[in-house]
């Protein structure tokens, strides 16, 4: 059941597009006061994050539209043409950033904004 629980929060954490813990900080209490298995944690923490960001990244592009001003609208999309350059960039940028502590939040705003293959970019935070 506590599995269960992890999951679901990684999932929300990963959707909200501000004012959410990192993940990592979430992975690491339900180990160390749950004792639960370090691998199967991990795993199904790599699924739910992946999750939450496939949702946030999909909603987006809509999210920005309504809540963004035009000059906010605008560095996003910069900051979204400056990933779209390639696929495998796209990869490197999301890969690289997501084993920094940085929040990889704006990255996928700015994707799902200019509307970047959800596949290059999940797979680069996945890994």
């Amino acid at each position: 059941m506590l599995y269960i629980i992890l999951f679901i929060i990684v999932i929300i954490v990963n959707i909200l597009p501000a004012f959410a813990p990192p993940t990592w900080t979430l992975i690491v209490f339900f180990l160390n006061y749950f004792g639960l298995n370090i691998y199967l944690v991990i795993f199904l923490a790599v699924i739910a994050a992946t999750t939450g960001r496939f949702f946030l990244f999909s909603y987006s592009g809509w999210l920005a539209r309504q809540v963004f001003n035009k000059w906010e609208q605008e560095n996003l999309k910069l900051l979204g043409k400056k990933l779209g350059v390639t696929p495998l960039r796209n990869f490197l940028v999301i890969f690289i950033y997501s084993i920094t502590p940085l929040s990889t939040t704006a990255h996928f705003v700015a994707a799902g904004l200019v509307k970047i293959k959800k596949t290059v970019i999940l797979s680069g935070f996945a890994c």
